[in-house]
């Protein structure tokens, strides 16, 4: 099922991530297990993290079956960023994104993630993205200018949630 605004999400991914924790595990699994990694240390291993603990109460000793894993693995849903790696270890089940290809998708559709919305009512804020000005071209940006794109864009996603009208600048 394809949408016409094809941004990668954080928070689609993990509905996406918990739908399939829900959907092999039952009852157990009513609430969400799952969070984004931001440690810089942990980021280097991981994205996401569902903890041992919050496992515990879905499955027995915290150890998810292979085929949510491979479910996990396979996931193709709009919002959701391409996955790398998916994978039982002791602190959970982590997930590992294919970073050089979430770059490029955002990349290369920029104007997506900071388009205007296209309705204006009552107040407007405007996120001004200072890393990105005075870049030239794509090879010009790092990771880290990646990152604030994508912090721009979720927070721009939950300020429209609210009702407000966002408009992105870079």
């Amino acid at each position: 099922m394809e949408t016409t605004d094809s941004r990668l999400r954080v928070s689609e991914t993990l509905a996406a991530f918990n739908a399939v924790l829900r959907g092999k595990a039952g009852d157990g699994a009513r609430a969400s297990v799952w969070f984004k990694e931001s440690s810089a240390r942990n980021l280097r291993s991981r994205d996401f993290l569902a903890p041992r603990a919050a496992l515990r109460a879905i499955f027995a000793n915290g150890q998810v079956p292979k085929d949510i894993v491979e479910s996990v693995l396979s996931l193709k849903c709009p919002g959701v960023p391409p996955i790398h790696n998916c994978q039982n270890v002791p602190a959970g089940l982590i997930v590992q994104l294919d970073r050089p290809t979430v770059f490029e998708q955002i990349l290369t559709a920029l104007p997506v993630y900071t388009k205007p919305p296209l309705t204006s009512q009552g107040h407007c804020i405007i996120l001004n993205c200072v890393p990105l000005h005075g870049r030239k071209d794509l090879k010009s940006l790092s990771l880290g200018h990646l990152r604030a794109i994508l912090i721009t864009d979720h927070l721009a996603g939950l300020l429209q949630a609210q009702g407000l009208m966002i408009i992105c600048r870079i």
